[in-house]
């Protein structure tokens, strides 16, 4: 853990240092008149180091990521086979966008190619996604390093490039650029399958904010109520799809992550507490109720997961939405000194939960780590 951690405070430190550039810029722009066209100069170098310090820290994850070897469970179990299947004539089992992504890397002799493409394709989205939603990224980089969806994008690859896109359109879809949004949900789906789930959670975006927000407080009692309803639905939905066999086959084990339940639970309710403390403010806000909307999903997911195999897989798409939305909801409940301490005291109780929750428990599989210039070295 002593390397990821050190990789992660590298890149979070540069990320620290882009957004105090940032901050500067900001400042600046509330300057006028010839003082400022005075330093437009200045201001270009600010920019450009701005850039600089955000490409550090993006290219400090990638060259992680990318230059693992046999680290995550599906490196070697499912990806190298698909890329030598490739190589054979036959066709990987993935869905067809991604399938044709395996192809493309099949042509070069090397794996590695395939794990660094996908390591640069993920974090550039996530980055894009950061800067999308706000101009300051060292927070939403935070939370996704430190809940683990950074280092389990070292086994589900495919899954979490198509979250990345996912990421993505859901920051577009909150700032109206529909069109984009929808094409890039409908992308992400032919990527992975399972991304077409989040079509009629976009659509829901329409819906007025009240009935959105009445729909976050009843949803997860619905979903206790009619687990059977919702195994039913999924279990139509993936009839003919590759996702077929996980009904009643091997992966039907009514298995529940309990540790998402607690975590999901937590939020939900922190988020319900804020939106309606702050209920004149929030409720003309569809940034506000889409975020509480996302935890309200992502929580039912988590009490769905004994009904639907793998269930924890749904509950990462609308989980990784909070690397947005934590931040956002303490900054409508602190100001300040207190909305950092708050942030650090979340983050510091993520860190735990990872450390001692997935990765104590081997999930994963993204210990030990082996660099590929040195394969046979393991570190811990």
């Amino acid at each position: 853990m002593v390397l990821y951690i050190s990789v992660f405070l590298t890149s979070l430190v540069f990320a620290f240092l882009a957004d105090t550039c940032q901050r500067q810029l900001m400042a600046d722009d509330e300057q006028a008149g010839p003082a400022r066209k005075s330093r437009l100069g200045s201001l270009g170098f600010i920019r450009g180091t701005r850039n600089a310090f955000a490409a550090i820290s993006a290219l400090v994850l990638i060259l992680l990521m990318g230059l693992r070897y046999n680290t995550g469970y599906d490196y070697v179990y499912s990806y190298v086979p698909s890329l030598n299947d490739n190589r054979r004539g036959d066709k990987s089992h993935y869905d067809p966008l991604f399938n044709w992504i395996i192809a493309l890397f099949a042509k070069f002799d090397d794996n590695q190619w395939f794990f660094f493409g996908m390591s640069v394709i993920t974090i550039v989205l996530m980055y894009v996604a950061f800067y999308l939603n706000s101009k300051f990224i060292v927070l939403p980089l935070a939370y996704f390093l430190f809940s683990f969806h950074y280092l389990r994008a070292f086994c589900f690859v495919a899954q979490y490039v198509t979250m990345a896109v996912a990421c993505v359109a859901f920051v577009l879809l909150l700032r109206k650029r529909w069109w984009w949004a929808f094409g890039l949900v409908i992308l992400a789906g032919f990527l992975h399958i399972s991304a077409f789930l989040l079509l009629p959670f976009f659509l829901c975006y329409f819906l007025r904010n009240r009935v959105l927000a009445i729909v976050s407080l009843v949803l997860p009692a619905l979903a206790l109520l009619f687990q059977g309803v919702a195994r039913a639905i999924v279990a139509y939905l993936v009839q003919g799809s590759r996702f077929a066999y996980y009904i009643s086959g091997e992966f039907d084990t009514r298995y529940t992550d309990k540790s998402l339940v607690a975590v999901n639970l937590v939020f939900y309710i922190a988020f319900i507490v804020v939106y309606f403390l702050r209920q004149q403010d929030l409720l003309s806000s569809k940034r506000a109720t889409m975020f509480l909307f996302a935890q309200s999903v992502c929580f039912s997911f988590t009490l769905l997961q004994s009904m639907i195999p793998v269930g924890y897989r749904l509950v990462w798409y609308f989980m990784v939405f909070q690397c947005f939305s934590i931040p956002y909801f303490i900054g409508k409940a602190t100001r300040g000194s207190l909305y950092y301490m708050v942030n650090g005291v979340v983050l510091v109780a993520f860190c735990i939960w990872m450390i001692y929750g997935p990765i104590a428990n081997g999930s994963s599989a993204v210990l030990p780590y082996h660099p590929v210039f040195a394969p046979e070295v393991s570190i811990t």
